[in-house]
């Protein structure tokens, strides 16, 4: 009974292990250990085939910066360009795509972000732009407007009931 049991035990951790589903009925030339084996190094081959090229953005960063995650970006915009230029380099590390992680804040931005057809990358090596696990990303280009006044006096064309309903600002220089 000890037999069947220790014999039970080992063969339920090698099916866990290894995965194996031919009932311990393996080709004289393929060993449980042989096929373990294949079964981890596929599986790493796979890890470092599939990985994506990351390059972080965060209002603590610097374009000076490299990119990763001890020393981000600050803006998207030199994200882009890295990206790009990996892009144009044909990078052995973009093979799996390249993801522009942008952490919590909000950016301000003083140029327009422009997409090119390119910059999406291709179907096997895709590029994404996506926010770090929980972060509020938002990008903002907006300015603040200040010296906001009440009309108070009649405005041609404006009905005399929008008196007092009316704020005006000047707008003020980018």
């Amino acid at each position: 009974m000890k037999r069947i049991k220790k014999v039970l035990k080992t063969r339920i951790q090698h099916l866990v292990v290894c995965g194996d589903t031919n009932h311990g009925r393996l080709p004289w030339f393929v060993s449980p250990r042989t096929k373990c084996f294949i079964f981890t190094l596929s599986l790493i081959m796979y890890c470092l085939t599939s990985s994506a090229a990351d390059i972080y953005v965060s209002l603590k960063g610097s374009d000076n910066n490299v990119g990763n995650k001890e020393k981000p970006l600050a803006t998207l915009h030199s994200a882009l360009r890295k990206a790009r230029e990996l892009r144009r380099l044909n990078d052995i590390s973009i093979k799996g795509g390249i993801r522009i992680i942008i952490e919590n804040g909000i950016y301000k931005l003083d140029e327009t972000i422009i997409l090119k057809p390119e910059d999406s990358g291709t179907k096997e090596s895709p590029t994404q732009i996506i926010s770090a696990q929980n972060a509020k990303v938002v990008f903002s280009g907006g300015l603040n407007i200040k010296g906001w006044k009440k009309v108070s006096i009649p405005i041609a064309g404006l009905a005399k009931e929008a008196i007092g309903n009316i704020w005006v600002a000047e707008a003020p220089s980018p």
